[in-house]
């Protein structure tokens, strides 16, 4: 079935990144230079809405990736889909980039296989990592099977179920000494461009809205996984 709603995907973890989805196809654009995020998203914006001749009032949602990543980098991207939503009472579609790396290794599969954990993790500071584990799902696309949390490779807690298969997913499991090789049979996939990830952020999204996983302008917050920051 064709999706027949208007969605703008943001993406300022890392860099800038943007994505609009309409009825006859989807727009990318990707900046890495994360200092210009806050000078360009804007007027990007504005240019992928007019080259589409869509007004920002016709928006059906906003998908927008909260974290982790860039403190300042995340505050840019929230508060540019929390002005819009607030300003047009837009439904916002929130998405951690963690599910949208678990989200990427899954679409790489020619069968999704319901059955395999996602396991990702993505560098933090020092010797830490943010970790998270998910599932793919019939409805939502990929869903958290446990709470994301910031923690050393070596103190990382494997969620050990029968009957499941694992997939390793990020660049910490291939330079890191975390005891992912326990696991035999479990594969290992590095993370994806943002060109890549961007377009993914527009696909969950898209699954997400028609699950009806949305929420309001002034409930989106971003995901910074650790409570007490000591960096900023």
């Amino acid at each position: 079935m064709a999706f027949r709603e208007l969605m703008l995907a943001i993406d300022t973890s890392s860099g800038c990144s943007l994505g609009l989805l309409t009825p006859l196809g989807e727009t990318f654009w990707v900046s890495h230079a994360e200092r210009q995020s806050a000078h360009e998203i804007l007027p990007e914006i504005e240019k992928m809405l007019r080259a589409e001749k869509i007004y920002v009032q016709e928006l059906n949602a906003i998908a927008v990736a909260t974290g982790p990543g860039s403190f300042t980098g995340l505050r840019i991207g929230v508060s540019v889909a929390q002005a819009f939503g607030f300003a047009h009472d837009i439904p916002i579609i929130a998405i951690s980039n963690l599910a949208l790396l678990a989200y990427g290794a899954s679409a790489r599969h020619e069968k999704v296989e319901f059955n395999e954990m996602f396991l990702v993790a993505e560098e933090a500071r020092g010797q830490e990592i943010y970790f998270g584990c998910y599932k793919n799902s019939p409805d939502g696309g990929i869903v958290a099977v446990e709470p994301e949390v910031v923690v050393s490779l070596d103190e990382v807690a494997y969620p050990i179920k029968p009957g499941v298969k694992n997939c390793f997913v990020g660049d910490p499991w291939f330079t890191g000494s975390g005891k992912e090789n326990v696991f035999p049979g479990a594969s290992k996939v590095r993370s994806e461009s943002e060109s890549r990830s961007i377009k993914h952020l527009l696909d969950l999204g898209r699954l997400r809205f028609l699950a009806g996983t949305v929420i309001s302008a002034g409930e989106l917050m971003p995901n910074y996984v650790k409570e007490d920051l000591d960096y900023v």
